[in-house]
């Protein structure tokens, strides 16, 4: 539903109701669901809301904390050019996953490709 309202309805506000509805219903302490997470701050990006969009993952991270937010929003991040957010969502995501080898990997990935070999030790 949250999809027809969004993509085929054009209906903005009400797709951004639904959103927030179905994330008021899901149990975030029982389980997370990342994907309704990245959903719905997809759905920011395309009404150009990029304040928003960071608000709500910003919230899935606090609420779920799950990998893969971690990963979506770090990708946004990247594409934006926004290295020092990438950073401090790097940092937030070790601090979560500390023996995660793919995010220590990333984290080093990205500050060789941005000329801070120091860093990336």
């Amino acid at each position: 539903y949250m999809l027809f309202e969004d993509l085929q309805a054009k209906d903005n506000e009400r797709a951004r109701e639904v959103y927030r509805a179905c994330l008021g219903l899901i149990p975030h302490q029982e389980f997370g669901f990342s994907k309704v997470w990245l959903m719905y701050a997809h759905f920011e990006i395309r009404q150009k809301n990029l304040t928003e969009c960071r608000k709500i993952l910003g919230q899935a991270i606090a609420k779920c904390g799950k990998e893969k937010i971690f990963k979506g929003y770090i990708n946004l991040e990247m594409q934006l050019g926004e290295i020092e957010r990438c950073r401090k969502l790097y940092a937030k995501y070790l601090e979560f996953y500390p023996h995660s080898c793919h995010a220590w990997s990333k984290f080093a990935e990205l500050e060789k490709a941005v000329g801070e070999m120091e860093r990336a030790r």
